[in-house]
C-alpha cells in the first residue's frame, strides 16, 4: 500500500537540500557521494525487494506494453528536437534520461492512490516494476554509457558495442536484477527481504536530498528551452499520448486511468541521480527534476479531473 507520506518526506529532503547548500560547513562534493549511495546500495536493494515479488495477471498487459512504447516515443521525440537545436551531447544525454522515464514509484504510488483509490496502487506496482523499473536497469544503462560526461581520468571516446554492452553488464541496478529475477524462482530469505528494504527505504531522502544540494541558484538563458521541453514532454505529451493508445486500444476503467496518470508523473528521481553523477548537464537536470515534481502535483491532479 502506497504511503502519502512520501510526497513530504520528498519536498523535505528536497527543501533541506536547498538549505544545506548555502551552510558554509557542508562538504561541497556530498551530492556527488549521495549519488553513488544511491547507484551502488540503495536502488539494487529496491530491485532486489521488489521485482522477486511480481506476478503478472492477463488482464495488465496494457500495463506492461504502455510504458515500453511511451519509453520508445520519448527517446525519439528528445533525439529530433535536439538534432533539430543542436543541443550539446550532456543536454541530450540528460534528457534522454528524465524524460522518458518517470517517477512512476515514489510519487506515482501515492498520487495514484489518492486520485484513483487503494485498487489502483496493485496496477500502478506493475506499470512501475516491469516497466520504469526494468527500463532504469536497461535502457538507463545504455544511455550512460553512451553519454556520459568525460573526467580527466577518464576522457571522452566514442564509444563502442563492447563497451556499452560491459557498461550495462557492470551497472549495478542492472545486476540486481539478473540476481531478482534468480531470486523470483528460489524464494528471498525473510532476513535479505528485510535488508533490502531498509536500505530501499533510503533512497527517496537521499536522491531528494541530493537533487537540492544540486539545485541552481540562477536559471540560465540557455537552459529555458530544454527545460520547456523537458516538463512538456514529461507532463503533458507523455499521458496525452497514453490516453490516446488506451482510447485506441480499448483499455478503459481503472486500468486507462492508472496508465494516464503513471504516464504523467514527473521525472524519476533516481534516473535524474544517473544522470548527475554521469555529469550530464547538472545544473540544467536538476532544475527539470525540481520543478517537474512540483509541477507534477498540479499536472496529474488535471489529468485526474478529466474523469479518466
Amino acid at each position: 500500500m502506497a504511503d502519502p507520506s512520501s510526497l513530504v518526506v520528498a519536498l523535505i529532503a528536497f527543501a533541506a537540500g536547498v538549505l544545506l547548500r548555502a551552510a558554509p560547513s557542508f562538504p561541497p562534493g556530498a551530492a556527488a557521494a549521495l549519488n553513488a549511495y544511491v547507484i551502488w546500495i540503495a536502488l539494487p536493494a529496491l530491485v532486489l525487494e521488489h521485482v522477486p515479488a511480481l506476478r503478472l495477471e492477463a488482464d495488465l498487459i496494457a500495463l506492461v506494453v504502455l510504458p515500453w512504447v511511451l519509453l520508445a516515443a520519448s527517446a525519439a521525440l528528445v533525439l529530433a528536437i535536439s538534432r533539430a537545436r543542436r543541443w550539446p551531447s550532456p543536454v541530450e544525454g540528460a534528457l534522454l534520461l528524465v524524460v522518458p522515464l518517470a517517477n512512476t514509484s515514489f510519487l506515482g504510488l501515492p498520487l495514484v492512490e489518492a486520485h484513483l483509490g487503494p485498487d489502483a496502487v496493485a496496477q500502478a506496482i506493475v506499470w512501475d516494476q516491469l516497466g520504469s523499473f526494468l527500463a532504469l536497469s536497461t535502457y538507463g544503462a545504455l544511455v550512460l554509457a553512451a553519454y556520459r560526461a568525460p573526467s580527466p581520468a577518464a576522457p571522452r571516446q566514442r564509444p563502442t558495442l563492447a563497451a556499452i554492452a560491459k557498461s550495462v553488464l557492470v551497472f549495478p541496478p542492472f545486476i540486481a536484477l539478473i540476481i531478482a529475477l534468480v531470486l523470483a524462482q528460489t524464494g528471498t530469505p525473510a532476513l535479505a527481504r528485510s535488508v533490502f528494504a531498509r536500505f530501499g527505504d533510503s533512497l527517496l531522502p537521499v536522491v531528494m536530498l541530493a537533487v537540492g544540494l544540486a539545485w541552481p541558484r540562477t536559471l540560465p538563458r540557455a537552459a529555458l528551452g530544454p527545460l520547456a521541453t523537458a516538463l512538456t514532454l514529461r507532463l503533458v505529451a507523455a499521458p496525452a499520448l497514453a490516453l490516446a493508445l488506451c482510447l485506441a486500444f480499448g483499455v478503459t476503467g481503472l486500468t486507462r486511468g492508472t496508465a494516464v496518470l503513471e504516464a504523467g508523473m514527473g521525472p524519476m528521481i533516481t534516473a535524474g541521480a544517473l544522470a548527475l553523477d554521469a555529469r550530464l548537464a547538472p545544473d540544467l537536470t536538476a532544475l527539470i527534476l525540481g520543478w517537474g515534481t512540483l509541477l507534477s502535483f498540479a499536472t496529474t491532479a488535471l489529468w485526474a479531473a478529466l474523469g479518466l
